[in-house]
């Protein structure tokens, strides 16, 4: 017999239906279960791994290979910029466009020449203008500071790399720049804030001597020795550390007497 004919072609009652309906969903979820905790880890890995990227990214905007990067994407590098700077500003009301504008700006002024106080200029108000589309940018904050202290703010200055500090506390790519400029305004940190320079400071110190990086300790005590600040590195660090610290001195010591 064909469909139609008898009970061959009848269609199961709506309640069976319901029934094999959830067998089936129940049969696919046994299936996918061993499966969810290797796709819940690939997630968490997945997100983990843009965080610390989009951190890593805040903070390479100051390394030099990426500061090249951005002058040669305004047009910076070789030519230099005009004479008047804001010809280059950026169209959209954007806080990395601005901030990339910025470091352009600023490493064009370090060329020196007849703009570059002009170029300094531009470059705090640009960072501004970054700070203002987007406040929550450490790396534009420590740039913010180095240009006030360029222009002689020193409050100013330490204000900034307090911003800094309060919206990436934990920047490994801005240690170095922040350990300077903390130790430079040491004198003007509250005593809170210094906790803040000391860690970026012990980040820095912890690197292993083989880590080949453009800060090692010897660069670290030969800035704060020409600054006068060894004082401040030696009531940063542990005592522990107290006596690697003097050989340190020793050595730039030594180094500053063979250059004269």
């Amino acid at each position: 017999p064909g469909p139609g004919n008898g009970d061959c072609g009848a269609k199961a009652p709506e309640p069976a239906r319901r029934v094999t309906a959830r067998r089936d969903v129940r049969r696919c979820l046994m299936r996918a279960l061993p499966s969810l905790p290797r796709i819940a880890l690939a997630a968490l890995a997945l997100c983990l791994c843009a965080s610390g990227l989009l951190a890593s990214v805040e903070g390479w905007r100051l390394e030099p290979m990426a500061a090249y990067g951005n002058a040669q994407w305004w047009g910076v590098a070789g030519g230099g910029l005009p004479a008047d700077p804001a010809a280059w500003r950026p169209g959209r009301q954007n806080g990395r466009d601005w901030a990339g504008y910025s470091q352009a700006v600023l490493d064009a002024a370090a060329g020196g020449g007849p703009a570059a106080a002009e170029y300094v200029r531009e470059a705090r108000t640009a960072a501004l203008h970054a700070l203002t589309l987007a406040p929550a940018q450490p790396s534009v904050w420590a740039r913010l500071s180095v240009i006030e202290l360029n222009l002689g703010r020193s409050s100013p200055a330490r204000d900034a790399l307090l911003l800094s500090w309060q919206t990436g506390p934990d920047l490994r790519s801005l240690a170095w720049l922040r350990t300077r400029l903390g130790l430079y305004l040491w004198d003007r940190l509250p005593d809170g804030a210094k906790s803040h320079a000391g860690r970026d400071l012990a980040r820095l110190w912890r690197q292993p001597a083989t880590a080949d990086l453009p800060y090692p300790r010897q660069a670290l005590v030969r800035f704060a020795h020409g600054i006068g600040r060894l004082d401040a590195v030696r009531e940063t660090l542990p005592e522990r550390e107290h006596a690697l610290l003097a050989e340190r001195i020793q050595s730039v010591l030594m180094e500053t007497a063979g250059a004269r």
